[in-house]
């Protein structure tokens, strides 16, 4: 303001007028955590400030999944997303102005265990023969499996979910078959089954004679052939004849 005199009667006044700066508002975003467990949700802030006082609009969005906001704090909500890295921002404005800020938060797997059963009670099986096993596993993320297989402890050599117990080389008696499965993640489950392997039955040989005449007269020779079996396999040691005359 200025009034400066003149030569006439009375005062002369000018005045200048300017136009108030509207300057831009300031945010600042924080997570309440940097990262959370797939489906799991976190509480986001946004410092917001302007020098002006002016009233600010706050809004939120987010690279994936749901925000849900309000003013200066918001929820992201990770339902249904892969795990990995999302952004969650904010925008202040005063209706000419505009300040934004972001929070990234990494969004981790939910780690869980397979599960695996084995047939219960004790599985019997012929000695000589063999007997599939198979393990029933899944895992609650869809993770791939890897299987391990002992028998009595020592381990052997299958990656698959059945495994063929076979006798050759195995004592008579009660074994133990165990099988662990392990995701992508290193989790296990385990489970074990009983196998009895019992003493193969010995049932008595069989034996057929085939003779090469019918009828024969007296001093001539007549040609038998006995032709022998056994049920379980075993080899015919010998053959004892009789023959009977009235």
């Amino acid at each position: 303001w200025s009034i400066p005199a003149t030569d006439r009667h009375g005062w002369l006044v000018q005045a200048v007028l300017q136009r108030k700066i509207n300057r831009a508002p300031t945010a600042v975003c924080s997570a309440e955590q940097s990262t959370v467990i797939e489906s799991n949700s976190v509480r986001v802030s946004a410092d917001v400030d302007d020098q002006d006082d002016d009233v600010l609009t706050v809004t939120w969005k987010a690279s994936g999944g749901r925000i849900s906001g309000q003013d200066s704090s918001a929820v992201f909500d990770s339902t249904g997303l892969a795990p990995g890295s999302y952004t969650v921002m904010a925008e202040a404005t005063d209706g000419e102005n505009i300040a934004s800020c972001s929070a990234d938060i990494r969004v981790e797997k939910n780690k869980m265990a397979p599960t695996i059963t084995c047939e219960s009670g004790t599985l019997n099986v012929t000695e000589g023969q063999s007997r599939t096993l198979r393990a029933q596993a899944s895992d609650p993320n869809g993770d791939a499996l890897t299987y391990a297989w002992t028998v009595d402890g020592s381990a052997v050599r299958n990656d698959s979910a059945g495994f063929e117990f076979g006798t050759q080389g195995r004592s008579l008696g009660a074994h133990t078959v165990g099988v662990t499965v392990t995701d992508v993640d290193g989790m296990t489950a385990s489970c074990e089954f009983r196998v009895m392997i019992d003493r193969r039955p010995n049932t008595a040989p069989r034996v057929s004679l085939a003779l090469n005449k019918a009828e024969v007269f007296a001093c001539e020779k007549i040609v038998a052939t006995a032709t022998g079996s056994d049920p379980e396999g075993d080899p015919i040691v010998s053959y004892n004849w009789d023959l009977d005359a009235d």
